[in-house]
């Protein structure tokens, strides 16, 4: 139905009516989703590597820039709640990428073997324990988020 529905809580839990997300008149396309994310914002990862934008039902500017290359597959979609970062996992290209919440490329993480990468199908951050929950067909890997660089000191 090309809509997202969000049930409010009241005194007996979720158990009331939806309400749609999107606000009337808004048509947003979901054909292609592969994930979402919610920090405040929804976030929406597709297939083809776009990724949107929404606050409050209204699509906000959002434009990724600086990543080298496309996204190719893309497949998970991790945000931060307390810091700016997003995380993509890019399975076509067997890395997962670190942007802010502008659309700024910040790095990219590579593991030795990038098929176990291009294989994986899903992603989780757990942002106290600085640790990413990689899903492939038939495991589960936990990885270390690297910390980000400190730049060199200039003299």
């Amino acid at each position: 139905g090309d809509q997202i529905w969000r049930y409010r809580p009241d005194e007996s839990g979720y158990g009331g009516q939806p309400e749609a997300y999107f606000l009337s008149g808004t048509t947003v396309d979901l054909a292609g989703v592969q994930a979402v994310a919610i920090d405040g914002n929804i976030w929406l990862l597709f297939a083809d590597g776009r990724l949107l934008k929404f606050f409050g039902g209204e699509q906000r500017p959002f434009d990724l820039q600086g990543v080298p290359g496309p996204l190719v597959t893309p497949t998970a979609l991790a945000v931060q709640q307390e810091g700016d970062q997003l995380y993509v996992l890019d399975a076509g290209n067997g890395r997962i990428v670190e942007i802010t919440k502008d659309g700024q490329f910040l790095r990219q993480f590579r593991v030795r073997d990038d098929d176990f990468l291009r294989q994986a199908t899903d992603m989780h951050l757990d942002e106290a324990a600085r640790k990413f929950y990689i899903v492939t067909p038939n495991q589960l890997y936990v990885a270390d988020v690297p910390a980000a660089a400190t730049p060199a000191p200039q003299n």
